[in-house]
């Protein structure tokens, strides 16, 4: 009878601790669902941007890279909990002045699109708006030169 008991309250205690963890938030960003760059594109290199005013992470910044065309992809998402005026997404490559910018819808920007095979890019996203119960703020992020292919 007294194993039973206790198998009866382990299983209880675990039920409650399973109910805890399930009803908790997540600590960190959760970028909005949007498109995708599309067959053929790899992830190289994402980033969270931070909002200015106080350092929350507002959205995610992507970048992707085709090896059979030589394509860059670049896409912005906000947070779920940001809301946006504006957003941006840019891909620039080296040697020259070409820079390939999409401003988004509300939740995010891209797919931007910019052929560098061989050189390097510099990709970056910008969003304007505000947190719930905030004021608003600007939130940019802009990479080095890089990912030479």
């Amino acid at each position: 009878m007294q194993v039973m008991k206790r198998a009866g309250t382990m299983a209880g205690a675990v039920a409650l601790a399973g109910a805890v963890v399930l009803t908790t938030a997540p600590a960190h960003a959760e970028p909005v669902k949007g498109p995708s760059c599309g067959a053929g594109f790899y992830l190289q290199e994402s980033h969270k941007i931070r909002d200015t005013g106080a350092g929350r992470v507002a959205g995610v910044v992507y970048l992707y890279y085709n090896t059979s065309t030589g394509y860059n992809c670049v896409i912005t998402r906000r947070d779920k909990d940001f809301r946006t005026d504006s957003i941006a997404a840019t891909v620039r490559r080296s040697g020259d002045n070409e820079l390939s910018r999409d401003k988004g819808y509300r939740s995010y920007a891209g797919p931007t699109y910019l052929h560098a095979k061989g050189q390097c890019v510099k990709f970056g996203g910008q969003l304007v708006g505000r947190f719930p119960f905030g004021n608003r703020s600007k939130a940019e992020w802009i990479s080095g030169w890089g990912h030479c292919g």
